[in-house]
């Protein structure tokens, strides 16, 4: 396991005092946290308005995410659930849509270097596994992008996401939220900032919460 990790770990569970390791851990937790890039994709579809008629509208079928993993991270596994969610209205709290898809997070995802931050295909593209498995890793030392596209519902507003590394990288608080992310969904694409990534130390809930923790969600081996 990388030297640095290994650091980290010692770090925050050796001898010092309470409010040592505390801080130790809150440094440690935001020099490793990964960030995210969501953008959807759209498709023209046919729809009933009433008395106007049939018209075609531009609705959601999918996004593209990117969750960039800090260099230090490489060779480790992480664990990540998500999930789409929506608000009814302005009044009204925000609601999941569906469950897990974190089969798609997999599947569909691949290895990206850090050039392709923010720029992903307007469309969904097919998805060719050996194509994916023939392309070149980023270079050893550079954060790494895991790419992936996953479907989602033409009501969703936000895409929720969880993350957890291993505890022998950042050992688990009481509370084992991990880092959470509510992106929503804008046409040009939105990477996350400190107002759409929720502190582990805050007690606002999210849908994504709701999937379960560490122990259901989707093992992901990054690449050395």
């Amino acid at each position: 396991m990388n030297g640095l990790i290994n650091v980290v770990g010692r770090g925050i569970q050796g001898r010092a005092s309470k409010n040592e390791q505390e801080e130790n851990h809150a440094f440690w937790e935001i020099q490793l946290r990964p960030t995210l890039f969501v953008k959807p994709t759209t498709e023209m579809k046919l729809t009933n308005s009433g008395d106007l008629g049939f018209r075609v509208e531009e609705v959601h079928s999918g996004a593209w995410l990117q969750l960039r993993i800090p260099a230090a991270l490489r060779g480790t596994i992480i664990k990540v659930n998500l999930l789409t969610s929506y608000r009814p209205s302005h009044m009204m709290p925000v609601i999941a849509l569906g469950g897990s898809l974190q089969r798609y997070f997999l599947q569909y995802g691949a290895p990206e270097s850090t050039s392709q931050w923010g720029n992903t295909p307007n469309k969904k593209a097919e998805f060719l596994r050996n194509n994916q498995l023939c392309k070149s890793l980023p270079q050893p030392g550079e954060d790494i992008i895991w790419q992936t596209w996953i479907p989602i519902g033409e009501k969703s507003k936000y895409v929720e996401v969880q993350v957890w590394y291993a505890t022998e990288v950042l050992p688990a608080k009481k509370i084992d939220r991990g880092y959470r992310f509510q992106m929503e969904l804008l046409a040009d694409g939105a990477s996350v900032d400190e107002e759409r990534r929720l502190p582990s130390s805050s007690d606002s809930p999210l849908e994504v919460e709701k999937l379960g923790g560490r122990d259901d969600s989707a093992i992901l081996p990054v690449p050395l």
